[in-house]
């Protein structure tokens, strides 16, 4: 109840201080501009938010392991995957106001929505799908003031009030585990979070030299039911131990270069950071048996819930043909160390990805 009570409170004061700054803005605004349905410049996700909601076609090489791979004669220790994210982040609402000191507080609402697909496109009977993970928002806040300072050019806002993810094993995998005999074949990993976060030196969707800086926390609405839950029909009950850790935190940097040698007006230089703090699950993993020749034998790898930290870098350029615009698409290289970030694998807490990363962003 107390976590419950802390989590609320949180919430009810961002949410007061969202409302309470577009109102101070607009008392003392000389100009005011609101719109419907157009994409907002600011408080974007940076590239290496594990959960931007950016498509994205990502291929390189990842951690090979028994839990996920459905071809044990395949020995290789790292194999290639796909991650291909599908996104939009809908507008609803958007508003500028500017004071007298020529200073912006701008408004946004928007509902970001997202699909992360991972399969093992070199398999080479089926290629299976491995995991897919869906995720929504009712709807999202950003809020933004311009403060024009020296080492400080702006404060930005973003809530969350209700974030849902579920994620689904793919039909190849579940069979294979089902007929290697694994006792866990499924575990249901569903929940709802609310998130916060505050970014200094957001870009502002401004075509000059910008570091910024984030930091955010997630929260489950209702901790009582955890990350993820079994039924008996999925596995050993027994072996999944229900979630106690609620909450996972996050800072990110991203450096944009416009101009300098790493740049031009028609490519711009991107340097995306994150670590962020997560929730390792509960339960098992398997792996097969180094001591023995059959590979149906498997060694389970007890597992206690703890904290990992999760690493995610993107490093490249994102381009436009017309240097009056945002350059929304983007080649970068992608890398990645920490808890397997796919739906149930969340439990294993080492895992490793680099690839070529194609990235559009709304």
């Amino acid at each position: 109840m107390q976590r419950q009570w802390l989590i609320r409170t949180y919430l009810l004061c961002l949410v007061s201080l969202f409302y309470s700054l577009p109102t101070f803005a607009q008392n003392d605004s000389s100009v005011s501009q609101k719109s419907f349905f157009s994409q907002r410049s600011f408080g974007k996700y940076f590239l290496a938010d594990i959960y931007s909601p950016f498509t994205k076609l990502q291929a390189g090489a990842g951690l090979n392991l028994r839990e996920y791979n459905i071809n044990t004669n395949r020995k290789a220790l790292y194999v290639f995957y796909n991650e291909t994210d599908l996104a939009v982040e809908v507008p609803i609402y958007s508003a500028t106001w500017l004071n007298r000191r020529r200073q912006q507080t701008r408004l946004a609402i928007s509902i970001p929505v997202s699909t992360n697909i991972w399969f093992d496109f070199t398999e080479q009977i089926t290629a299976p799908i491995l995991n897919t993970d869906y995720r929504f928002a009712l709807v999202e806040l950003n809020v933004l003031r311009e403060l024009n300072r020296r080492h400080l050019k702006n404060v930005a806002l973003k809530l969350i009030p209700f974030f849902h993810e579920s994620t689904h094993l793919g039909d190849e995998l579940v069979i294979n585990r089902v007929s290697s005999a694994l006792p866990i074949t499924r575990v249901n990993i569903s929940y709802e979070v609310a998130e916060a976060a505050l970014t200094l030196n957001d870009p502002n969707g401004r075509a000059e030299n910008n570091h910024a800086f984030k930091i955010g926390v997630r929260a489950l609405l209702n901790p009582s039911k955890g990350w993820y839950s079994i039924r008996s029909v999925e596995g050993d009950t027994t072996k999944v131990v229900p979630s106690r850790r609620w909450a996972e935190q996050y800072a990110q940097y991203q450096y944009q270069q416009v101009r300098g040698w790493l740049a031009s007006r028609n490519a711009w230089f991107i340097l995306s950071l994150e670590v962020r703090n997560r929730v390792q699950f509960g339960y098992p993993f398997y792996l097969n048996s180094s001591t023995v020749s059959d590979p149906s034998l498997l060694n389970e790898i007890q597992n206690n819930e703890q904290r990992r930290l999760c690493f995610n870098g993107y490093m490249g350029w994102k381009f436009s043909s017309n240097s009056a615009n945002i350059p929304r698409l983007g080649a970068y290289l992608r890398a990645y160390t920490g808890l397997n970030p796919h739906g149930q694998f969340r439990n294993i807490p080492f895992y490793q990805f680099l690839g070529l990363s194609i990235v559009y962003e709304n």
